[in-house]
């Protein structure tokens, strides 16, 4: 297994991977004080932090999920993640290659620029007209948003910038655990039916905002250029 330090474990906590099926060490008999209970659901029983909902369903099928890459480059860490085997019609091996499941891919790039910069990017592609696929965040601030422009949001002092397809749809509702109390804000982002391939881009930050986004650039307005190409990622100085 590839090493991952600390940062792309706060990474790993922000893009929602703790229902994920990625790889995890067994409990040793030894550590009298590991967790045997149910899997991890989130900020007071909300769903997972941040996770897809394909045809209403969230990730049912923790198993061959991938990390396709860490990028740890001191001023920035970045993931890039698959997920289109959670959404399998069966967890048999017959289920991960049959027709019927909704996507061809599902992948997730993750860039935490620091201090305090995260962008995520979200490549996809369904299988047939009817699927869908809704990316959902659960953000801390509770305030009212605000709708600074098309696809620029604030939250408290959290802006939050969006590239996609025009005809992505952008909701926010309270986000409440299960006694029915608001713990932060539910940011839901609806892809629109089709079977080809999407790109969505969201930048999280305070005080910078998402500029422009094309052929695979991303410019930030603290004049930082994040680039998305051959399976990585790069961050520099625009030109």
């Amino acid at each position: 297994m590839r090493r991952i330090d600390r940062y792309s474990l706060i990474m790993l906590a922000l893009v929602g991977l703790s229902r994920a099926g990625f790889a995890e060490e067994a409990p040793r008999s030894s550590d009298s004080a590991s967790y045997r209970g149910s899997d991890f659901d989130g900020e007071g029983l909300t769903p997972d932090f941040s996770t897809y909902l394909v045809n209403g369903q969230s990730q049912g099928i923790n198993r061959n999920n991938q990390i396709i890459f860490v990028n740890e480059a001191g001023t920035f860490s970045a993931l890039g993640m698959r997920f289109e085997s959670s959404y399998a019609t069966s967890r048999y091996d017959e289920g991960m290659v049959s027709a019927a499941n909704p996507l061809d891919y599902l992948i997730r790039e993750a860039v935490h620029i620091r201090p305090g910069v995260l962008v995520v990017r979200d490549l996809s592609r369904r299988r047939h007209s009817s699927d869908t696929l809704v990316a959902r965040f659960h953000l801390g601030p509770a305030q009212a948003v605000q709708t600074i422009a098309t696809g620029h949001f604030v939250v408290g002092t959290l802006d939050i910038t969006s590239f996609g397809p025009s005809a992505v749809a952008t909701q926010f509702s309270s986000d409440k655990d299960t006694a029915g109390n608001v713990i932060g804000t539910l940011l839901q982002q609806t892809m629109p039916l089709g079977t080809s391939q999407m790109e969505l881009v969201t930048v999280f930050a305070e005080g910078v905002t998402g500029q422009s986004y094309a052929n695979g650039i991303l410019r930030l307005s603290n004049n930082q250029c994040v680039t998305f190409a051959s399976g990585q990622v790069s961050v520099a100085t625009c030109p």
